[in-house]
């Protein structure tokens, strides 16, 4: 079994690499993370930006604001 909230490749390498980047930038840095989607996206923040969250405050026992922005239209169809 996998447990994700994130399916794309992309997106589970950055997990898995943003504890050395947020440990390489060292604890004076600031973090925060600010995600967008369409208006119509039910969770908020995202199960990708919580999971951000976490994998950073793991790596600096840091809190990370996260902030949510929902926007626009959901889909368009051009005929």
């Amino acid at each position: 079994m996998v447990f994700t909230p994130n399916f794309s490749i992309g997106a589970n390498v950055l997990f898995a690499s943003l504890p050395e980047i947020a440990k390489k930038l060292g604890p004076n840095y600031d973090i925060e993370i600010v995600e967008a989607h369409h208006k119509t996206k039910k969770d908020a923040p995202s199960g990708t930006a919580k999971k951000l969250a976490q994998v950073l405050v793991e790596a600096t026992n840091k809190q990370i604001p996260t902030h949510s922005i929902r926007l626009g239209i959901s889909w368009v169809t051009i005929r």
